[in-house]
């Protein structure tokens, strides 16, 4: 059996908190990190050694801090799930991406949440954008 390096193994789960199984791989590749059989990550490859050495997912990790499903976020903002995505792309509320899909987990809605408001473009309500996070 091909043993996978414990620093690929920790490396995996310190970017967990952070990064998807692509960027993951991406980061490890950059590294020059390789696999137990010496080839380049691949996000299912991070998968299976997030599995195989039971590290929790991004998913679990992200839940853990509290973080709302679409479902979720839509039912406490009295909107449909479809409404959540539109505000997460016009930048009305964040969301942190879980899996490779772009699929995200919502933090709970501050004092001042979105609202429904007809007759306003999304763009006059946007959050300012920020810079995105420097990869690890």
């Amino acid at each position: 059996m091909r043993k996978t390096p414990a620093a690929a193994v920790a490396a995996i789960d310190e970017l967990l908190d952070r990064h998807t199984h692509t960027e993951i791989a991406g980061i490890l590749n950059a590294r020059g990190l390789t696999s137990g059989e010496g080839r380049p990550f691949h996000r299912l490859t991070v998968r299976n050694i997030r599995d195989n050495y039971h590290l929790r997912s991004r998913e679990q990790r992200l839940r853990d801090a509290g973080l709302l499903t679409l479902t979720e976020t839509a039912a406490l903002l009295g909107v449909s799930t479809r409404t959540i995505k539109i505000w997460h792309h016009a930048w009305l509320i964040t969301g942190h991406p879980y899996n490779d899909k772009g699929q995200c987990l919502h933090p709970p809605p501050g004092p001042n949440p979105p609202a429904r408001t007809q007759g306003r473009k999304l763009s006059k309500r946007a959050l300012p954008r920020t810079a995105p996070a420097a990869s690890a």
